[in-house]
């Protein structure tokens, strides 16, 4: 069964959002702050709300994607710290937005 969109993160899910930030800095010290849902924009949500409310959500009803924000330090040679942000997007494993 599909997880709602505003279902917290499974551990599955967690992992996945981890396994593609620790891809993305090869041979660097990542260290996780926190790694949660980045809920879905309310437009895409109400969307899916008024297919739920209806009663005419099925397993292949349109969802909105499952997005992690994933906030951590990135610790390079020089041993300081950089604050970075990503989200990923869980279903297809990359990260679609990155801010440092």
């Amino acid at each position: 069964m599909l997880p709602h969109p505003l279902a917290i993160l499974s551990e599955e899910e967690t992992n996945i959002a981890r396994n593609v930030i620790l891809a993305q800095h090869p041979n660097t010290v990542i260290d996780f702050r926190e790694i949660y849902l980045s809920e879905p924009p309310k437009a895409q949500l109400l969307e899916f709300l008024a297919l739920e409310h209806s009663g005419r959500l099925s397993p292949t009803s349109p969802r909105p994607p499952r997005l992690a924000l994933c906030q951590y330090d990135v610790i390079g040679n020089d041993r300081i710290p950089s604050f970075e942000e990503s989200v990923v997007d869980v279903g297809t494993r990359q990260r679609v937005q990155h801010r440092v």
